[in-house]
């Protein structure tokens, strides 16, 4: 009868170690999920970014272009253009 017992106690220990062991891949799972949505988040985020900065760029262009048939453009609105191009390459680089 001890045999029985003994056994149904492992039994029950098995059990339980599975289920501990079902809880912490379900955990990883789920942190892993949570990593790859964070992580798609943010290469949507980057794509978006780029492509500012490619219309920033394109707009700098436009500018220097407008600046090179007109050269009405002073330096202090030049060195505006170039210190918000900084910024968005900086934003981009983060």
């Amino acid at each position: 009868m001890r045999s029985g017992h003994e056994f149904e106690r492992q039994e029950e220990k098995h059990a339980q170690d599975l289920d501990r062991a079902k809880e912490k891949m379900l955990q990883a799972q789920l942190q892993y999920d949570k990593a790859k949505t964070e992580k798609e988040a943010l290469e949507l985020n980057s794509l978006k970014l780029s492509r500012d900065l490619e219309k920033a760029q394109a707009e700098l262009k436009e500018l220097r272009d407008l600046r090179g048939m007109e050269d009405v453009r002073g330096a202090k609105e030049k060195a505006e253009s170039e210190r918000i191009l900084r910024e968005l390459e900086d934003l981009h680089d983060r």
